[in-house]
């Protein structure tokens, strides 16, 4: 790609060309879209939690909270807890923790998704769970997969209305 209003030279084929280089614009309907989706995102970045990569606690559109997946960890990464049961606590911990920076709370959650190191600490871990929601019962699924140092991740998503 060249400096904007330059030429470069291109091979086509068999022959040569000179191409004038110019920035691509965007169209209005592009800048509109843009304009109007940073209008209706909302970025948490919940205090006491940090992210362990390029990404957000959570993202606020259209009435809902989309929370990241939260591990058993504390606002200095270290890992909180050794057994299934300490873990799933301390994850829907920090899911509450990123809901309450996003004005909503574990009540508000619609559909939860559980990654667990392995399924056989399923039973364990449904019966902590279990405590955090005795009379709500979000949609859930759970998926046995390889964490990194957990035995546990949880994402949410949560309704706070329009």
């Amino acid at each position: 790609m060249g400096v904007p209003g330059s030429t470069r030279q291109s091979q086509v084929g068999s022959r040569s060309e000179s191409v004038l280089c110019f920035p691509v614009q965007k169209t209005r309907r592009e800048m509109a879209m843009e304009s109007d989706i940073g209008a209706k995102l909302r970025v948490i970045d919940a205090p006491h939690i940090k992210a362990g990569g390029h990404y957000s606690s959570a993202m606020v559109a259209g009435g809902f909270v989309f929370v990241s997946g939260q591990t058993p960890r504390d606002a200095n990464r270290n890992v909180l807890g050794d057994t299934i049961e300490e873990q799933t606590a301390a994850a829907l911990d920090n899911v509450g923790k990123v809901l309450a920076a996003a004005g909503a709370t574990l009540g508000d959650i619609v559909k939860t998704t559980i990654y667990i190191e392995d399924m056989g600490l399923f039973k364990r871990c449904n019966t902590v769970y279990a405590k955090y929601f005795p009379n709500h019962k979000p949609a859930r699924t759970t998926l046995a997969c390889g964490l990194q140092g957990v035995l546990i991740e949880i994402d949410v998503v949560a309704y706070v209305g329009a």
